[in-house]
């Protein structure tokens, strides 16, 4: 689905005092692009000496976002520059989002109204090192949950619990302040968020456990979780407990799994 981002540029620095700033629309093919395009501003931000195109890039909601540069083309540039292939990225980058993002220009705050409305969507932002809880998309009231007495990871609608996502080999910090957006092409590790402390999620052939020894984390790309990566084993008692409905991998391409969503 299309995804739409308001963006405000601030001008060269900042300020409570500042004008009115830019406003700008870009236009992504689904969220996971539009996603990728801030992951790729925020790597070119520099915001301690502003040397680079972009800094001070502030992330205000999923679908809203500003930042500072030395002129307001900076980022109709960088996206023109996406769209030719000539824009300093790896191939594998380039071929991930070229011809896939588009760029309008709106004026100054308040000159002109924008069209279309964005939509009103209730998301979770992909924040690194974010605790999350997850739903199916399709059945809402389904939610992961770890099963009473047990240590593996379920699927209920009476219960739920809450899980830390963190991009891998990052340093494991017990805050989110580094602002980095996940992207579904980056490996992450899953974390059972307890009262005093968070569980690795590890791999137990297949399904996900709680493993306070961490000798087989679950490793698995972001996007893995959101387009189909993981199935509900059921048994053939039909009880609605997460002891019954257990979550196992599986691969997307084989379509057997079921659609997730942050919440």
């Amino acid at each position: 689905m299309v995804f739409y981002s308001l963006v405000f540029w601030r001008g060269e620095h900042w300020s409570n005092n500042s004008g009115q700033d830019h406003r700008q629309l870009i236009i992504s093919s689904d969220r996971g692009i539009a996603n990728y395009l801030f992951r790729l501003i925020q790597d070119r931000s520099d915001p301690i000496h502003r040397q680079r195109d972009f800094h001070e890039v502030q992330r205000l909601s999923p679908q809203m976002w500003s930042y500072c540069s030395r002129d307001w083309e900076v980022l109709r540039k960088f996206i023109d520059q996406i769209n030719l292939g000539k824009a300093e990225l790896s191939n594998e980058s380039s071929n991930k989002i070229r011809g896939k993002v588009l760029y309008q220009h709106l004026d100054d705050w308040n000159y002109r109204n924008i069209a279309p409305i964005l939509p009103d969507i209730d998301v979770a932002d992909h924040i690194d090192g974010s605790v999350f809880c997850i739903r199916n998309k399709r059945v809402p009231e389904r939610f992961w949950a770890i099963a009473d007495g047990t240590t593996r990871i379920g699927v209920s609608t009476s219960k739920r619990s809450k899980f830390g996502i963190r991009i891998a080999g990052t340093h494991d910090r017990e805050d989110n302040s580094n602002g980095r957006l996940m992207v579904k092409w980056d490996t992450v590790k899953l974390y059972l968020m307890e009262q005093n402390a968070k569980v690795l999620i590890s791999k137990n052939k297949g399904f996900l456990e709680a493993d306070k020894d961490d000798q087989d984390p679950a490793q698995f790309e972001f996007g893995t979780l959101l387009r189909g990566g993981f199935m509900v084993i059921e048994t053939s008692d039909e009880s609605d407990s997460a002891k019954k409905l257990s979550l196992k991998f599986v691969n997307p391409e084989y379509q057997g799994g079921e659609i997730w969503e942050l919440c």
